[in-house]
């Protein structure tokens, strides 16, 4: 095996890429979250009030992980927690003004992330990369 040249090696370097690159979009138009913070602005975005507990599988983190970020973003007014009416136990997540402000400017800087990253590609191209990608995670979503 060529570790070096894979697949695995390529898709995880394009990752570790991204990231760095987003958190520097954000930190160069003073949006003041993170790459992963976005992931979970995403899920409350378009479902605002979700619990803790069922943002773990989607950001692939486990409750200890994602209370830490919750923690922040509620510390730094981004959104705020409620205990939901029927268990008290359940955290419910909501944004605050603040965090749907943000939506908008934060996308931005996805869409110019996307758009750099396959700005040498044409059309065809672009297609292509996409259904091969998708396939790749049918492949392994099983």
């Amino acid at each position: 095996m060529d570790y070096k040249n894979n697949v695995g090696r390529f898709v995880g370097r394009i990752h570790n890429l991204m990231t760095k690159r987003l958190n520097l979009f954000y930190k160069e138009s003073e949006v003041g979250i993170t790459a992963e913070q976005f992931r979970l602005f995403t899920h409350l975005w378009e479902s605002d009030g979700i619990s803790q507990q069922q943002l773990c599988v989607p950001l692939n983190r486990d409750k200890a992980a994602v209370t830490r970020m919750v923690d922040i973003l509620e510390k730094e007014g981004y959104i705020k927690r409620e205990s939901d009416a029927s268990d008290r136990r359940i955290n419910l997540l909501f944004l605050t003004k603040k965090g749907k402000d943000i939506e908008r400017e934060s996308t931005k800087c996805v869409e110019k992330l996307l758009k750099l990253a396959v700005q040498n590609f044409s059309q065809k191209e672009k297609e292509e990369l996409e259904r091969l990608l998708k396939k790749m995670i049918q492949n392994l979503d099983k």
